[in-house]
């Protein structure tokens, strides 16, 4: 990561405290999950450098994913909740910000991640 893009994300995990972000190119569905599974916090985010670097660069690029960032914490929230309504017990979920805009949503019980929506 550039070093812009390294003091944007210490800018990021401040305004979003409550919100684990992670940045990994990742491959498949099951690797992100695994890494959004090392969450300490409410919340995972995990998004690739390229988006970073983007979001340092560019001011409008950042506020339209910042603005996902923080529309995701009601979703999630409202994900987990509605879950646990139906006695599935979630223990912790997270989204994935995708490089084409879209966000994908995980969920994880007492057993395992797994991908739960797809949305733009």
């Amino acid at each position: 990561l550039s070093d812009r893009a390294k003091k944007y994300l210490s800018k990021l995990k401040e305004r979003f405290g409550n919100m684990d972000i992670t940045i990994a190119d990742v491959d498949s569905d099951e690797e992100a999950a695994k890494i959004m599974s090392q969450g300490t916090k409410s919340f995972s985010v995990l998004m690739d450098s390229k988006t970073l670097e983007e979001m340092a660069a560019n001011e409008t690029v950042a506020a339209e994913y910042e603005k996902l960032i923080a529309d995701s914490a009601n979703e999630l929230t409202a994900l987990k909740d509605s879950a646990n309504e139906q006695g599935v017990a979630v223990k912790a979920v997270g989204m994935k910000l995708n490089d084409d805009g879209t966000k994908t949503y995980y969920s994880h019980n007492c057993r395992c991640w797994s991908q739960s929506i797809c949305i733009q």
